[in-house]
């Protein structure tokens, strides 16, 4: 059986962060905290808001975030922290890190701009939690503590030192004396409280300063501490940005108002810091995170708030985070399913549907059952209703959130849930309760509710339950109580259950043991609710139990209830043929429930307690006594609520007594003024079961019985009244119409079509909007009848205008002329046929009274439905028919028009499926629910006939068919967007992984980190890319940081190992710049090329563009960086060659002397061209052991030697 560890994607072994440690920057921390974060719709809007603000022009650069705890915000904020500092993450930034969680937002192009902007200013982020925080001396020094700090420097008098020496330059020239004198840098040494003070004062006398003015310096830092302010913070804040005026500083104080609340920040310090800040404009920001909005901290401090103004100004911009967050966090982070996983839940709700929407029905307020497939899946193995109640249970439904500070948040009580309860080994399709929901919510369980589920336990121990526990069905009551919701055996049964198919057998079982801990007194019942007892409230209730109510006296508070009923008003007065007719109301007694009214005429309302126990026998009696009395009309409410609205009005009566009992101790008065709150909502109570009594009893008239409903009791009463009033006249109308209506009703625009016939009762064919609602008209119903097959107007005029109907040919005619206007009936005339008054020659039966006479009619009796027609207009346009299509849609088509509107949507969509998928085997393969979307719209897109177009809008409207239309559509355009938006983005994706591939493959590293990855991003690229993009590119992500480090790798090796080499080269350069620069010219050529190529591969920082294996700074990819690498063994073996070749002497022969002109010396003969010199070595290899060290040094001692010979001379070798 599968577990719901097997379905969930989160790892239940590994703890999830119940608190967000802003201090925490380690770059696998920032990933994993990237990764982790969810980016709903509303965040995304905050965000937005924040980089507008942020990147705007404002004179008040602050900004108050404010949530409740648990609610997400110093997550959020860390988030923006992030994107102002925007660090690189294994080659890539922040910002492009998070751009993937923007996919599926709306305006993702906006917002991608707006954070891009962040990137106008250089952001040097604090961020600090002022609750952890020593208060010792004010926000203010809090705040610079944190900035130094933020700078690397300590964050007391020695951190204030270190800020003193960077701004005067001198800070690295003191961790550099530092490391001299104590062989150990000034971090390492600042670390050990023992060291640290001592090290800093030695190193300051040695050059930096005299002992005097070092304790001069010390003292005055230290009392600078002791009074700073906020005029110190701005001081040293303006004298960091003079040094760094590019900077922009962003200081982000988490748990302001709880750091308030705990007096570590006083409101009016705060005041001084935002009027100081002030004066250093955008160049300084100040967010503030906070559990409570700006104003509810201001209210709590009792200052006048003419004395806050500068914070009121700073703080003008801000961003409240709303409790709903968690609830969609919650299912994206804790309760994420795999794909497996969301098929097999969503199967079994179907199956289960009807079971678990009556066990998610809990009766509260707010609170929603479930009833959609997808929204059971996203929230299993919880239900959607319970998120609601665990927010009120842990923050009340009208408490201060900031009475809640510490209270564990919605995300831990989930995750401890399924964790703690060992709930992820459970069997599929059990589900969490409220019980368990109780226990790991509630971190202290007071003593008194403690003994009672104690108490509990052992009442229930010998009643041999099942399914129910004792304590865990108070802590149940106990969850629905603080939850808001109402306490009944249902609810307390719907909460208690794991399993949908337990839910009658634990009822049966919650029943029987709240009878019995309500006769033990630990449970008390108010009316249809169990409550957990308290002593005080038991003595009360006893009292209570104890009155005698007289039953007159019952009976007189509910005729009070009874004559203020909307059935009883209701029933007074009747239109018939636009008169107004009274009726004479009472009760069975003939107590008067209305004046005036026909008395011969009566609608006589019977007594609800009168009827019990035989309600049969007494609906009989009434029947036999008003048999043959036409003026009576007798409501007789239904038992089935009578004892309960005996117990309700009783208890309406105790709470009216009990309330003014006096001598009540302090604790009993305040437990009786507790009781008496209920008494509106019990009156309130009594007056709706009233009125359900009533509305599903029984009506009698002329001995017929009608069995009336809440929904149809006051039109069942009217009808009788009508029958009461003429019950003679049942076809009779009350007026007629004129036949020159019918040429304007075939001639104006349907919004008019009301206004051509007017308000007359019987003939209200058309609405306001020119709908046809006439179906249940008399006149409708006579003359439809009439025509159930093709019938000329002279015979319609003949039957209709006799008897009992009596209606005047205008009648007829103008009525025929509507039927037609609404696409009732159809025309023959002439051998055509019109289906349309739009048609061409359909208005010519109309014409005149002959024309009339030779056409024939027939009633469409196969017509839609309004409902119908607009139920298929809805669908149409939730599939944005008139945007896919370009066609208009409208309520007013006819059935025809509105069956050719599904068909064109359905070839428009089957087209763009043809042209966008079909034929390119790749894409049917990935984007297979269009294809079979495609097979769902097929059978709409033949052509439309007169025979098959109401066939084919049943088909629609069948069971579920047109929502099953909708989802075909809206694959298809979710497919369709998704391939024009984000098709190349993929395949610039799989081209990179195979780039990736190759270079791994090539120069032999690890392929298994790498292949698991692109296997990951096959299976989501073939099960469902659309779902699975936002994954996708995070797995992109991760494949190009695999290869950024192996690229940082194998670059710190290149790098390394051409440094070394250039080394050498530019010795051997120093050493032939000892001789003239002629001799060693072939040398130096050497020199410089080898320089060359040391300086292409000694190169900066490794910088990857999007979908490049090439470093853009370079131009070098990994296989390049392994062949310099494998360079370097020759190329150092040809510098050891180089390191010989240092020409000491002059390679040239001298000149010859040239006579001088007129000496009379002969001319001297050419110089001889040197012949080649044969030159004698010793044929001797070094013997015995050498190291490769000395075996090289003896290498260069022969190519020295023999660099001083010619390139021509011969070697002889000693044989």
């Amino acid at each position: 059986m599968t577990k719901i560890k097997d379905i969930l994607s989160i790892r239940l072994e590994d703890d999830i962060k119940s608190v967000i440690d802003l201090n925490q920057q380690d770059e696998r921390s920032i990933i994993d905290e990237l990764d982790g974060f969810i980016l709903t719709e509303s965040l995304a809007k905050h965000l937005a808001d924040f980089c507008d603000f942020f990147t705007s022009n404002t004179a008040q650069p602050g900004l108050w975030l404010s949530g409740f705890y648990g609610s997400g915000k110093s997550y959020f904020s860390k988030m923006i922290g992030f994107l102002l500092k925007n660090p690189s993450l294994q080659g890539t930034s922040v910002r492009d890190r998070f751009q993937h969680k923007l996919i599926g937002l709306p305006n993702v192009g906006l917002l991608q701009n707006s954070i891009n902007e962040l990137g106008r200013t250089n952001n040097h982020i604090v961020l600090f939690d002022a609750a952890k925080t020593t208060g010792n001396h004010g926000i203010s020094y809090m705040m610079m503590g944190a900035f130094l700090k933020s700078l690397g420097l300590n964050d007391d008098w020695v951190g204030m030192i270190e800020f003193n020496l960077l701004m005067s330059g001198r800070y690295l020239a003191f961790c550099d004396k530092v490391q001299e004198k104590f062989g150990e840098s000034w971090l390492n040494r600042r670390k050990n409280m023992d060291e640290v003070y001592d090290t800093l004062e030695d190193t300051m006398l040695d050059g930096f300063c005299s002992k005097s003015a070092y304790n001069e310096m010390r003292d005055a830092v230290k009392l600078r501490i002791q009074d700073y302010d906020a005029v110190k913070l701005q001081e040293d804040l303006t004298r960091y940005l003079e040094k760094n005026s590019d900077i922009r500083i962003v200081f982000m104080i988490d748990e302001v108002s709880e750091a308030i609340a705990q007096k570590k920040i006083n409101i009016l310090d705060l005041e001084g810091m935002a009027e100081a800040l002030a004066a250093l404009g955008r160049k300084v920001w100040t967010i503030a995170i906070a559990q409570l909005q700006l104003d509810d901290v201001i209210n709590g401090t009792n200052v006048n708030r003419s004395l806050l103004t500068k914070i009121i100004d700073r703080f003008k911009k801000r961003i409240p985070i709303a409790a709903e967050e968690v609830d969609m966090i919650i299912r994206k982070r804790l309760l994420a399913k795999t794909a497996d996983g969301n098929d097999l839940l969503q199967d079994y709700y179907k199956k289960n549907s009807g079971k678990i929407s009556d066990i998610t029905n809990i009766i509260g307020t707010g609170l929603k059952k479930t009833t959609d497939a997808q929204t059971y899946a996203d929230y299993f193995p919880f239900y959607e209703h319970q998120f609601k109640m665990l927010q009120y249970f842990l923050f009340g439904t009208q408490k201060l959130v900031k009475t809640q500070v510490g209270t564990r948040g919605m995300l831990i009580s989930a995750f401890d849930v399924l964790k703690k309860e060992a709930f992820s080994n459970k069997d599929i399709h059990t589900h969490v309760n409220a019980s368990q929901l109780c226990r790991q919510a509630e971190e202290a369980v007071a003593e008194s509710l403690r003994i009672r589920y104690c108490q509990a336990d052992e009442h229930l121990k010998e009643m041999n339950l099942h399914l129910v526990v004792g304590h865990d069905m108070l802590q149940t009551i106990h969850f629905l109580t603080e939850s808001g919701a109402k306490t009944t055996a249902e609810n307390i049964s719907r909460a208690y259950v794991n399993c949908p198919d337990d839910y009658f057998s634990v009822l049966e079982e919650v029943k029987k043991a709240c009878k019995k801990l309500a006769d033990d007194e630990i449970l008390i019942l108010s009316g249809d609710e169990y409550r957990i007892t308290s002593e005080t409230q038991q003595r009360i209730f006893e009292m209570m139990n104890n009155i005698d109510i007289a039953n007159y006296r019952i009976k007189g508070e509910i005729t009070k209830l009874v004559k203020q009923m909307s059935l009883v008003r209701g029933a007074q007065n009747l239109m018939v043929d636009s008169v107004n007719v009274g009726f004479a109301v009472q009760s069975d007694s003939g107590e008067p429930f209305s004046t005036g009214g026909d008395q011969g005429m009566k609608v006589v309302f019977h007594d609800i307690l009168s009827v019990k126990p035989f309600f049969n026998e007494y609906v009989e009696h009434v029947k036999e006594e008003t048999q043959s009395q036409k003026g009576i009309i007798s409501i007789v409410p239904s038992s089935d609520y009578a004892a309960e609205i005996q117990k309700i009005a009783e208890d309406i009566l105790r709470i009216s007594y009990i309330k003014d009992v006096p001598n009540l101790t302090s604790e009993e008065k305040k437990v009786v003024d507790e009781i008496a709150n209920s008494l509106e909502s019990k009156t309130a109570q009594l007056e709706q079961v009233i009125v359900k009594s009533y509305a599903s009893g029984v009506l009698v008239y002329l001995y017929n019985a009608s069995i009336m409903t809440t929904q149809n009791a006051a039109s069942i009463i009217k009808e009788a009244e009508l029958k009461m009033y003429g019950n003679i006249y049942t076809k009779r109308l009350g007026g007629s119409l004129k036949d020159s209506v019918a040429q304007q009703l075939l001639k104006v625009c349907q919004n008019q079509l009301q206004n051509v016939i007017g308000q007359q009762p019987d003939f209200l064919f058309f609405d306001t909007t020119g709908q046809f609602i006439g179906d249940q008209l008399p006149v409708i119903t006579e003359m439809m009848a009439q025509m159930a097959s093709y019938k000329n107007g002279a015979d319609l005029e003949r039957d209709l205008a006799a008897a009992p109907t009596g209606y005047s040919f205008g009648t007829v005619f103008s009525t025929l002329a509507a039927l037609f206007r609404a696409s009732k009936v159809i025309i023959k005339y002439n051998n055509q046929e019109y289906h349309s008054w739009q048609q061409e020659g359909a208005k010519e039966p109309f014409a005149n009274s002959r024309n009339f006479q030779r056409a024939s009619f027939k009633a469409i009796t196969r017509s839609l439905s309004y409902n119908e027609k607009r139920d298929i207009v809805d669908t149409l346009k939730d599939c944005r028919y008139k945007e896919l299509t370009g066609n208009n849609l409208s309520y007013n088509m006819n059935d025809f028009e509105l069956v050719a509107a599904i068909q064109s949507l359905a070839v428009t969509e089957i087209h763009k499926v043809n042209n966008q998928i079909c034929n390119d085997y790749e894409r049917e393969r990935i984007f297979r629910r269009s294809l079979a979307a495609k097979d769902v719209l097929r059978q709409y897109a033949g052509t439309v006939t007169e025979y098959n177009y109401f066939n084919t809008a049943r088909t629609f409207l069948g069971d579920n068919e047109n929502e099953e239309f909708c989802k075909a559509v809206d694959k298809i355009e979710v497919d369709i967007r998704f391939i024009d938006s984000n098709i190349r983005e993929i395949e610039y994706q799989k081209e990179y992984f195979l780039d990736v591939k190759s270079e791994l493959e090539f120069v032999g590293l690890p392929m298994q980190t790498f292949d698991q990855l692109h296997e990951s991003y096959l299976q989501m690229l073939d099960s469902d890319p659309v779902h699975n993009y936002a994954q996708m590119k995070k797995l992109y992500l991760d494949v190009k940081g695999l290869y950024y480090k192996y690229m940082e790798q194998q670059a710190e090796q290149m790098i390394y190992g051409y440094g070394d080499l250039l080394t050498r080269i530019e010795a051997i350069k120093k050493n032939a710049e000892q001789y003239p620069a002629e001799w060693n010219t072939r040398l130096y050529a050497k020199v410089r090329e080898k320089e060359d190529v040391c300086k292409k591969y000694i190169i900066s920082k490794i910088q990857l563009k999007d979908y490049e294996i090439r470093c853009s700074n370079c131009h070098l990819q990994l296989r390049d960086i392994v062949s310099a690498i494998n360079m370097l063994p020759q190329l150092n073996v040809d510098v050891d060659v180089m390191e010989t070749e240092i020409c000491t002497s002059d390679p040239r022969p001298a000149p010859q002397s040239q006579p001088q002109p007129g000496s009379g010396d002969p001319a001297p003969h050419p110089h001889p061209k040197p012949q080649p010199k044969e030159r004698k070595l010793r044929n001797q290899l070094p013997t015995g052991q050498l190291s490769v060290a000395q075996y090289k040094q003896w290498l260069k001692q022969q190519l020295a030697m023999v660099n001083q010979f010619d390139t021509n001379d011969i070697l002889k070798f000693d044989e």
